[in-house]
């Protein structure tokens, strides 16, 4: 006999509880970097965290953990603007780096 609908969402309730992801490696990743200045290598960071429960592949984590440092690195402080002006950005001609001078 199939299962039925409600039997079904019943069974979903018993995986929910496993732990996954970013979220869980974004709040421990203070220590993560910690343990990496440290030496400790990123496959017992990541054995270390399936262990206590968090389901995640080492090429997940290792993804997640380079978008968390990524995200860390590019947010500017607060208060702080989100980039260089964009006067900064204008590329100069070469007449213009002999001369010092910008297009306004």
């Amino acid at each position: 006999m199939k299962p039925t609908l409600k039997e079904k969402l019943i069974a979903l309730q018993s995986t929910a509880g496993a732990r996954r992801g970013s979220k869980e490696i974004a709040a421990v990743l203070p220590e993560i970097e910690a343990a990496i200045s440290h030496g400790v290598p990123r496959q017992l960071i990541h054995k270390t965290i399936v262990e206590d429960g968090i389901e995640i592949s080492f090429q997940n984590f290792a993804k997640t953990l380079y978008r968390l440092r990524k995200k860390t690195v590019t947010q500017p402080p607060s208060g702080a603007p989100a980039s260089r002006p964009a006067e900064a950005l204008t590329p100069r001609s070469p007449r213009q780096l002999k001369s010092g001078k910008r297009k306004p």
